[in-house]
C-alpha cells in the first residue's frame, strides 16, 4: 500500500488512475521558512514576541527533479495528475507536465486560512499552494472542476497524524473526490502521513504510495491501517460516459 523509499526506487504500478501529491516545494521556500521567524504580540507584556518555527527536514526540488519527475510517471497515468507546488516552481511544474504531452491547466490556489507555515519573517505569509493539474485525453469528458479550493485550519488535536507542510485532510478530501471516482487507483509518490491517501482510502479508492522518511512512513502505515479497518461511506456515483 506504501512502499518506504523514494519514489524513484518505488516498485510502482504500470498504471495508476490518477496522482494527487504534494511534493517538497522549491528551495525559496525550504530556506525561507528555516531562515525565518513568527511574531505575534504577547498582549499580557504589550510587546510582541518570537514563536519558534518548525524546521522543514527533507530536501527542496530543483527544477531537474521536476523535469524527471514528470517524465517518469506521466506516462503511467490514465486520468489526471495533480501536485501541489508553491509559486516559485509553478513555471517549472507547467513545462514539466506539458513536454510529456498532457494537457495542462492554469494553476489552481489552495488557500489555507491562517497557515503559518513557511513565513520568511519580513512581510505576508502565504496562506495558498497552488495545484498544477494535468491530464490525458482519457479524462476530457470530466467537465468543468473548480478553480480553487479553500479550507482552514485544522484543530490542533487533529493534526498530530500531519508532518510539517501536510495539507488538512478536509481540504484533500475535496480535491481527490473532483480528480478520481470510487474504485479507481490513488497514487502518492511523496506521501508523507498519507493525507491525500487517507482522504481516498476514505472515499473508497485504492490507494498507493511512496514515503522515503522511516518515521513519516511508519506514522503513514498505522494511520491507513486504521482507516482500513473503519467501515466506510461512499455516497458519490459515477457517470459511466467518464470511464
Amino acid at each position: 500500500m506504501i512502499h518506504l523509499g523514494t519514489w524513484q526506487d518505488a516498485a510502482w504500478p504500470e498504471q495508476v488512475d490518477c496522482i494527487i501529491t504534494d511534493p517538497p516545494y522549491s528551495e525559496r521556500t525550504h530556506s525561507g521558512n528555516n531562515g525565518g521567524k513568527r511574531e505575534k504580540r504577547d498582549a499580557s507584556r504589550d510587546k510582541w514576541a518570537s514563536d519558534p518555527i518548525r524546521q522543514i527536514d527533507y530536501t527542496s526540488l530543483s527544477p531537474a527533479d521536476v523535469q524527471a519527475w514528470a517524465k517518469a510517471w506521466a506516462p503511467r497515468v490514465r486520468y489526471w495528475i495533480a501536485v501541489m507546488c508553491d509559486h516559485s516552481l509553478i513555471p517549472t511544474w507547467s513545462a514539466a507536465l506539458s513536454a510529456t504531452g498532457l494537457y495542462t491547466f492554469a494553476p489552481v490556489p489552495c488557500v489555507i486560512t491562517g497557515m503559518t507555515c513557511r513565513l520568511s519573517g519580513d512581510g505576508p505569509s502565504s496562506w495558498a499552494v497552488y495545484l498544477m493539474v494535468a491530464r490525458t485525453k482519457a479524462a476530457a469528458k470530466w467537465g468543468t472542476l473548480p478553480g480553487a479550493y479553500v479550507a482552514g485550519q485544522e484543530r490542533p488535536e487533529l493534526v498530530v497524524d500531519r508532518r510539517i507542510g501536510g495539507k488538512p485532510l478536509p481540504l484533500m478530501q475535496q480535491i481527490v473526490r473532483d480528480y478520481s471516482r470510487p474504485g479507481m487507483l490513488v497514487a502518492d509518490p511523496c506521501a508523507g502521513h498519507a493525507t491525500t491517501l487517507v482522504a481516498a482510502l476514505q472515499s473508497g479508492r485504492r490507494v498507493w504510495g511512496a514515503e522515503c522518511d522511516p518515521a513519516a512512513h511508519a506514522a503513514a502505515v498505522a494511520r491507513l491501517e486504521r482507516v482500513a479497518a473503519q467501515p466506510q461511506l461512499i455516497t458519490e456515483t459515477i457517470q459511466p460516459e467518464l470511464l
